[in-house]
């Protein structure tokens, strides 16, 4: 009789156990899903020191209405598809030549290949952002337009920070790249 109560408290506790298991996973992947869509509008950084860019930030910033907004969101969606998959390509490639550059006998030749697709894949970020900022001037008045400027003159223009230079000097200046 004791090894069958055993036996069914052993069952008790390993349905409990799988119980919270279950409850625990539920409630992560239910977080997670509430998060993918709570952040469904995916923002753009200009400078990761200043706060992201999105479809709140120019109805709060530039003041958008329902119909500015509807322009938005679909110049957003067009831009992030464009923008993601250079992006995942530049990131492939600066994998390329680290690893290129990591082997024991570097290939100059696959090292200047890469630089140039690097190149290249910059030059395709930059135009899918001009379009993207042209598509949204377009709706915007003549104000918006100037808090657009100074919104994306980060991507554009290259300002200087304070650094510490090269052989102990202060405050010399180095150039934002963006990656």
């Amino acid at each position: 009789m004791w090894t069958n109560k055993t036996k069914i408290l052993w069952w008790i506790i390993a349905l409990l156990a799988t119980l919270n298991i279950t409850t625990i996973v539920t409630i992560v992947v239910n977080n997670l899903n509430g998060k993918k869509k709570a952040g469904a509008e995916v923002s753009i950084i200009v400078d990761p020191e200043t706060r992201p860019i999105n479809g709140k930030y120019f109805r709060h910033e530039l003041g958008f209405d329902n119909d500015q907004m509807d322009a938005f969101q679909q110049s957003n969606r067009t831009f992030n598809r464009k923008a993601n998959k250079i992006v995942e390509a530049l990131n492939n490639q600066k994998e390329l030549m680290f690893e290129e550059l990591q082997a024991p006998n570097p290939d100059s030749i696959k090292i200047s290949a890469i630089s140039t697709e690097i190149g290249r894949l910059h030059t395709q970020l930059k135009e899918a952002t001009a379009q993207f900022y042209l598509s949204l001037t377009k709706v915007c008045s003549a104000e918006q337009k100037e808090k657009m400027k100074e919104i994306f003159t980060p991507l554009f223009i290259n300002l200087p920070t304070k650094t510490e230079g090269q052989g102990g000097r202060h405050g010399a200046t180095n150039e934002k790249h963006d990656h």
